[in-house]
């Protein structure tokens, strides 16, 4: 009897568990079932989402190029007709030629290790980085800007005291290289220049300063990108136009290592941008040096075989000396003044 009532409870618990599992089996069914059916959804949502962003693309591409031929024609009629205003014919002179200028203090703001090591190679790919990254910028952050707004890039520098510098810090092996990267840059493109301010203190600054007053105004200028994230010393020129929505919106500021304190302040008042893949974030250490002078430890002094005769000039020479000085001539002596010389 108690045989029996043990195998029926066994057979109980047996069949429990295999409903147990069974149930369990059937859940991860279902859960399988519906991350198929999500996946698939998010599948389609996704080609759905990157369908309309083509076709938005597409049509303020398009926005673009019949702005830019309907502001031609109105200039074009504008000239034939020659009975405008004086405000629109000013306005269809500003339409010529506008170009977007990229400033940046090249003492502070520098290009990637990889870049500088290839010299003039990297100046030309730097210059060719730069460019597209500016037009994406532009396309992407910029509005109204015209399809054939040229790009214009000064970089101010001491290229002297630039090119030693990362020699020391060992992120080139010659200072050379950051030389022929300048001019790899300049020879590029017709509208790039990597232009070196000489030594001296605030040489760059004073010079980008001047420029960047230049073309702020300048009707022609659509914006100034100003790569200047390492000194302060410029949050005296920009927070001039801080409170000036109209004129800081013509500005963007270009951060290679983080903002110092006083430029980190103004910062929300302008545009912003970065490119990391082309710019260091972090300043130049001195002390980590790459390049090491290779260490030679000086040469052995090489012995030199003796010859007897130059043994015996020798015991002459030192018999004349003990005859000069009053020492005894006899050979004794001169023999022992030979040896304590060869010793």
């Amino acid at each position: 009897m108690t045989d029996d009532a043990s195998s029926n409870e066994f057979r109980e618990r047996f069949l429990a568990l295999r409903d147990s599992e069974n149930a369990k089996n059937k859940l991860i069914d279902e859960l399988l079932s519906n991350l198929d059916a999500l996946s698939q959804n998010f599948q389609q949502i996704s080609f759905d989402r990157e369908r309309e962003i083509y076709v938005n693309r597409e049509i303020q591409r398009e926005k673009k190029l019949l702005s830019d031929e309907i502001r031609k024609m109105k200039a074009s009629s504008a000239r034939r007709s020659k009975s405008l205003p004086l405000e629109r014919e000013v306005d269809c002179e500003q339409d010529r030629n506008p170009f977007i200028v990229v400033l940046i203090d090249g003492d502070g703001t520098i290009f990637q290790d990889s870049l500088l090591q290839q010299g003039e190679a990297g100046g030309r790919e730097a210059a060719g980085l730069l460019w597209s990254a500016i037009r994406q910028y532009a396309e992407r952050d910029l509005a109204d800007l015209p399809s054939d707004c040229k790009i214009v890039a000064r970089i101010y520098a001491n290229i002297k005291g630039l090119a030693e510098t990362c020699h020391k810090a060992g992120i080139v092996d010659h200072p050379t290289k950051v030389v022929d990267f300048a001019r790899g840059f300049t020879r590029s493109k017709h509208l790039f220049d990597f232009i070196d301010v000489g030594s001296g203190k605030d040489r760059a600054d004073d010079k980008l300063a001047e420029v960047f007053k230049l073309h702020l105004y300048d009707g022609h200028c659509r914006q100034i990108i100003f790569g200047c994230s390492h000194d302060n010393g410029y949050a005296r020129l920009l927070e001039e136009y801080f409170a000036d929505q109209a004129t800081a919106s013509r500005i963007s500021l270009l951060e290679g290592v983080p903002f110092e304190r006083e430029l980190e302040g103004l910062r929300p008042g302008f545009k912003n941008t970065r490119i990391d893949s082309l710019f260091r974030n972090t300043k130049i250490n001195l002390q980590a040096q790459q390049y090491q002078p290779q260490y030679q430890p000086p040469a052995a002094p090489q012995q030199q075989s003796v010859q007897f005769g130059d043994l015996c000039d020798t015991k002459r020479t030192v018999s004349h000396f003990t005859y000069v000085m009053g020492f005894s001539s006899d050979d004794a002596t001169a023999d022992s003044c030979f040896a304590s010389t060869n010793t």
